[in-house]
């Protein structure tokens, strides 16, 4: 400890993953050569003389420097965070002095550490080594020799756990191999530490300071409780992936939140697809290393490195059992003779079996539904381009959906066709929804219906002339995760202003909610994490006249562009209409706005039988906002779109540039969303 060290920076604090937030800056992975980062000339640091800057990160700047009593080369990083308020300012002392006791082989020994112009700085041994990939290259070490050296990787990070560290962050980038061959782990991660969510760990540039590449699934989902020792291993078999393949679990070549989302939602890639050469043993290690459930891991770093040395001793390996292929193999060892028999009746009997079942494939399964671009027909058609089924949406070019389904079990686990058309030339489809079997397009295995008495209507629309409803729009969420799959979310249009059917259905074509609403409704869009149905059509209850506002001139009178929000309840089904107020038979939306004010909304129209919410596109998170797009009311589509929050809170404003050149187009900073006016005539 440097003399500059305050006389309460003693103290014994036994929580070493509180204390390694302070280790973890000894290191940074997004280091930056670059004099010009530290503003010019090196701290001058009491009992070092520094020699040069070898990196500035999120974290810090890292110096190489010279003690002065005994020339010995040491790694100086000096932090970037202030000490702060006292009880800060201790609580880090204490640390570090714990820390500084820490003794473990593949760690860099902590020397000494104090304060410089308020900003603390540890000083380290200089590790002299390399990556672990690039060690791996320049010594061309074979596979058993990599295997070998990452079971090595793997007992070091066992040391870590063991003194009740988690590293967050291992990749071969913070893994150096020392002129003695040995690894020594750095950078324990501050940045995923710090955040509260894992887009903080992101640089001004896009950059994560923890590589999306090496990520845990549950660091990337921002689940900061659910991070353990098993994350570790996760980076372990990640960089092992990258060691052994030459490329990490998930494709990276994407946006950097596509990358996370791999990361946090998908499978990890088989790492026989990425290298053909792997034995199967090895790519059973490397699977069950990097799972994405934490629980199906390796329960420990020794675990992990137990079961690469089992495929250095040929042994059976605990993460799975001999395939099929190597069954054969043993076989075929043992009895050539019957093998090679077996062998050529067996090619004969699959070269027959897969030309007739290829033939098949190409010819007759279904495999995707294709919809003209102006949804004025949809198509199922084969690999081979082969069409099993043409419908026509007619004059009306309105197909609302078509989409192939994998039905789950619980209805009937097979592959369906979802269809949904605003009008039809086929009549049995004229203004349905329904599901036809993929194999059989024909078999229709359930419809929605058309006829006014298959929709019960509130009695506030006792008025509203006969008449069938037709299908305006539909879309499949996972509305209610307790129900079996996906769930429907449609909307049925009665006439162009009259009343608008809200109903969720499931994969059987059950109503799980229904709600109505007095105006058209062109759009629906689940927001997942709020629990929200978002909605977007007209207010027919009163024009914006009727409302106390006359429109700009040469603009007609017109009803009020709405957006609102409802929280679907399972099983509430019945004539409730949803209104901007609340009373007998209404039902109370989350939110109820207008786009407003009137004289800007009265030149602006949403697009015509078209979903108008989606999900709006990177940087902002799906699930947590919506875009909601609007047309100039004489320019077909021209127009601007809002982003929204869960709150029906504007975040943001975008329009194209050919609406901008519009003489009499609105500012989008003009275009708001606020409470719809009262009927006042």
């Amino acid at each position: 400890m440097s003399e500059s060290d305050p006389p309460n920076a003693a103290g014994r604090l036994t929580d070493f993953d509180s204390a390694q937030r302070l280790l973890s800056a000894v290191e940074d992975d997004a280091i930056v050569a670059d004099d010009a980062t530290t503003g010019g000339a090196a701290p001058r640091i009491p009992g070092y003389t520094i020699e040069r800057l070898l990196g500035a990160g999120g974290g810090g700047s890292v110096y190489r420097a010279l003690a002065d009593a005994s020339q010995r080369p040491v790694a100086i990083k000096l932090l970037n965070r202030r000490l702060g308020r006292e009880d800060d300012a201790q609580r880090a002392w204490r640390e570090l002095h714990i820390l500084s006791q820490l003794r473990l082989p593949c760690l860099p020994q902590m020397l000494d550490y104090g304060e410089h112009e308020g900003r603390l700085y540890i000083v380290t041994e200089f590790i002299d080594g390399v990556p672990l990939d690039e060690h791996c290259r320049e010594s061309h070490l074979d596979r058993e020799g990599r295997v070998k050296l990452l079971a090595e990787v793997a007992d070091a990070v066992q040391a870590l756990h063991e003194h009740g560290v988690i590293h967050r962050d291992l990749k071969p980038g913070n893994i150096l191999v020392n002129g003695h061959g040995q690894p020594v782990i750095v950078d324990l991660g501050i940045a995923a530490l710090l955040a509260d969510d894992v887009m903080e760990t992101l640089t001004a540039e896009g950059v994560p300071l923890g590589s999306p590449a090496f990520m845990a699934p549950e660091q990337a989902r921002g689940e900061r409780g659910e991070t353990s020792t098993r994350s570790d291993i996760y980076g372990l078999g990640a960089t092992a992936y990258y060691i052994l393949t030459g490329q990490p679990p998930h494709d990276m070549e994407a946006t950097i939140h596509e990358a996370i989302r791999r990361v946090a939602q998908d499978e990890p890639r088989d790492a026989r697809m990425l290298d053909r050469s792997l034995p199967r043993a090895l790519a059973s290690v490397l699977r069950k290393a990097v799972a994405r459930k934490p629980a199906d891991r390796y329960g420990s770093a020794a675990g992990f490195a137990a079961d690469l040395r089992r495929w250095l001793n040929r042994d059976p390996v605990e993460a799975g059992t001999l395939s099929l292929v190597q069954r054969l193999a043993r076989f075929v060892g043992r009895h050539p003779i019957v093998a090679t028999t077996c062998t050529c009746l067996t090619i004969a009997a699959l070269t027959l079996g897969l030309t007739k079942a290829a033939v098949w494939w190409s010819n007759e399964r279904p495999w995707r539904i294709i919809v003209a671009p102006d949804r004025s027909w949809a198509q199922l058609v084969t690999l081979g381009g082969n069409v099993l089924r043409w419908w026509d949406a007619g004059e009306a070019r309105l197909v609302a959906i078509a989409r192939l389904i994998e039905r789950p079990a619980a209805y009937g686990d097979d592959r369906v066709v979802l269809l949904g058309f605003g009008d039809s030339t086929e009549p049995e489809w004229a203004g349905q929804l329904g599901m036809v079997h993929a194999h059989d397009p024909e078999r229709i295995i359930w419809q929605s219906g058309t006829a006014r008495h298959k929709f019960p209507m509130p009695d506030l629309f006792s008025n509203v002339a006969d008449g069938g409803f037709r299908l305006d729009f539909a879309d499949v969420a996972d509305v209610f995760p307790d129900s079996p799959g996906d769930e429907i979310i449609a909307l049925h249009a009665h006439t162009r202003w009259s009343p608008s059917a809200i109903r969720i259905y499931n994969l059987a074509g059950d109503v799980l909610y229904e709600a109505w609403h007095d105006g058209r409704l062109y759009g629906a869009y689940w927001l997942s994490e709020a629990g929200l149905l978002i909605l977007a059509g007209v207010n027919s209850e009163a024009d914006w006249v009727q409302r106390g506002h006359r429109p700009p001139e040469g603009v007609k009178s017109a009803h009020p562009l709405v957006v609102f929000a409802v929280r679907p309840a399972r099983g509430a089904v019945g004539p409730r209409c949803v209104r901007s107020t609340d009373g007998p038979g209404k039902l109370p939306a989350a939110w109820y706005k207008c786009v407003s004010p009137p004289q800007v909304a009265q030149r602006l129209r949403f697009g015509p039988a078209e979903p108008v919410l989606h999900a709006p596109k990177e940087p902002r998170p799906a699930g947590r906002f919506v875009r909601l797009n609007l047309l100039h009311h004489d320019e077909a589509g021209i127009g601007l779109s809002l982003i929204l929050d869960a709150d029906g809170q504007v975040v943001h404003r975008a329009s194209s540039s050919l609406y901008r050149m519009l003489p009499d187009a609105p500012d989008p900073e003009d275009v708001k969303l606020g409470d719809l006016p009262p009927i006042v005539r």
